[in-house]
């Protein structure tokens, strides 16, 4: 029997991370076979993410696709993926990035182009039905399946300071406003003055090396431009205090046993954003299972 192939487009460092627990658990299954696409190269180029899926689906040729999140570079791949009769898979459905945000923009986009759709808790899933419900669409495929992002958690200390340390994972607003920036770094700098620090770059989108260059001139800051997960999770863990506008800070973070007490969050990125209370781990055990029944089902 052939596996139902499910194509993964995978399209910076934070998100392969967390999809990875899912895509491990979608090479245990005996009826599906998990294809990751690498986008990175062309993350924001939507003339090359279309041009590479033709591509893909030429040699792939998936059964389904996975649309995972809120972000642009997915957008072209949901429309493309709908309008070509192919079965989208959103993954965070339902989410509050912020109010008004673009990211929100293109996370309904991305559901509207789905036909099986993944929350993380209750919420999640009420507001994807109402927003599915509005255009007739049918709900017999939307799924509280919980969190999934620390399923297989390693943690790595070894590069963590001995004495206390901030972490500060600053992502770049979007759009992209060097005035408002240069507001939160500067507030950023004075939390963190006299503090050791660590400091991980940004998602890579306009506006990482303008923050980059900044923290890099900050003499108690150790900047990393990049690090294996195990590594991030380590450092998050066991810092002193978690500063930034990262949406780690509402789901890792928290897993890994930080309280509000413990994290700083910084300007606007996150406003509206939602802590999944009623989202238990394991959700890629669940997102695995669910696919395989309809998969056997005829689905996809």
């Amino acid at each position: 029997k052939m596996k139902k192939r499910i194509l993964i487009p995978l399209y910076n460092r934070s998100a392969t991370g967390i999809l990875q627990p899912v895509i491990n658990e979608l090479k245990k299954s005996e009826t599906l076979e998990p294809i990751e696409w690498n986008i990175f190269h062309g993350a924001g180029d939507f003339a090359y993410i279309t041009s590479e899926f033709n591509y893909q689906l030429q040699t792939v040729k998936p059964q389904a696709v996975f649309l995972p999140f809120d972000r642009r570079e997915i957008v072209p791949v949901a429309t493309q993926t709908f309008y070509r009769g192919l079965v989208g898979i959103h993954l965070q459905a339902g989410d509050l990035s912020r109010l008004g945000s673009l990211d929100d923009t293109g996370r309904w986009i991305i559901s509207l182009c789905s036909q099986i759709h993944f929350c993380q808790g209750s919420q999640a899933e009420k507001r994807t039905k109402e927003i599915l419900t509005m255009i007739g669409r049918e709900l017999h495929y939307v799924y509280n399946c919980g969190s999934y992002a620390l399923d297989d958690i390693s943690l790595d200390n070894s590069i963590c300071p001995s004495s206390n340390y901030f972490l500060v994972l600053y992502n770049p607003i979007s759009p992209f406003d060097e005035i408002t920036t240069l507001t939160e770094l500067d507030h950023i700098k004075t939390i963190i003055t006299d503090c050791r620090t660590i400091w991980i770059r940004g998602n890579g989108e306009l506006g990482t090396d303008f923050i980059e260059k900044f923290a890099q001139q900050i003499p108690t800051v150790k900047y990393y431009p990049n690090l294996p997960r195990p590594q991030f999770l380590g450092l998050l863990k066991y810092c002193f205090v978690f500063i930034g506008n990262s949406s780690s800070q509402f789901f890792e973070a928290p897993a890994l046993g930080l309280t509000q007490n413990d994290i700083i969050h910084i300007g606007k990125r996150n406003v509206g954003r939602e802590f999944p209370e009623d989202a238990p781990m394991g959700g890629s055990i669940r997102i695995r299972e669910t696919l395989e029944k309809l998969a056997d089902a005829g689905v996809f």
